[in-house]
Parts: C-alpha cells; sequence; structure tokens
C-alpha cells in the first residue's frame, strides 16, 4: 500500500513530500497523451535528472491499472518483475548542465508552492 501512495502523490504533484528520489528510482517511465510529446520529456529528463522512457505498447494506463492491482495480490516484488520485462524505449536523455539549472531553482519553487497553497486556503 504504503508503494502505491506515494506514486499517486507524484502523480498528484506533490513529488518533494512523497519522499521521491531520483536516486532511488530505477526508471522514469511515462505512459498516455503527454508522453508523445518529446519537448515535455525533455524538460521532465531535465527536471528530475533521469533519463525518461516510454512504454512500447499501447494501453499503458490499462496495463498500468493491471499491475497495480497485481501488486496488491501478489506483492510489489512480483509487480516489479513484471514491469521488469515491459518493453521500453529511451526518449530523453538528461543534459546534466540543464537538470543543475534546475536544482538550483527548486528552493524557489517551493517557497512559491507554498505561498500559492497559503493564498488558496484564504
Amino acid at each position: 500500500k504504503q508503494w502505491y501512495q506515494r506514486r499517486v502523490a507524484i502523480t498528484a504533484g506533490d513529488i518533494a513530500a512523497a519522499g521521491f528520489s531520483p536516486s532511488r528510482a530505477a526508471r522514469l517511465i511515462v505512459v498516455g497523451g503527454g508522453s508523445v510529446n518529446n519537448t515535455l520529456l525533455t524538460l521532465i529528463s531535465n527536471v528530475f535528472g533521469m533519463d525518461v522512457y516510454r512504454m512500447s505498447s499501447g494501453n499503458a494506463a490499462a496495463r498500468g491499472a493491471a499491475l497495480l492491482a497485481y501488486a496488491d495480490v501478489k506483492g510489489v516484488e512480483s509487480m516489479r518483475e513484471l514491469v521488469r520485462r515491459t518493453e521500453i524505449e529511451l526518449v530523453a536523455k538528461t543534459d546534466l548542465s540543464e537538470h543543475e539549472k534546475y536544482c538550483g531553482l527548486r528552493e524557489t519553487y517551493v517557497k512559491l508552492q507554498e505561498k500559492c497553497m497559503k493564498s488558496r486556503d484564504m
């Protein structure tokens, strides 16, 4: 359950609070409509400092839902083995100089996000 909750938080945009660490992640795999936008994938790669992969097969959302159900029944390690066998292609390589620029902006982003959240609650 904890693995699933961490992934949902990332999807919701709550990356820092979820404890996501690119150094611990094996791969960053994208699916869905946005995964065809190579400019967006390059941006994602540079922000996270990770190469970005795309699933080669269609119906990625349905496959992802099935994998989560499988993980709930068989366990996360069994599901990870299935993910390892999934055909993926490298679509964006990290530019480390760009990644360093984004790292420098992280603190500013966090402060702006907190300010937006406070103004929303008023």
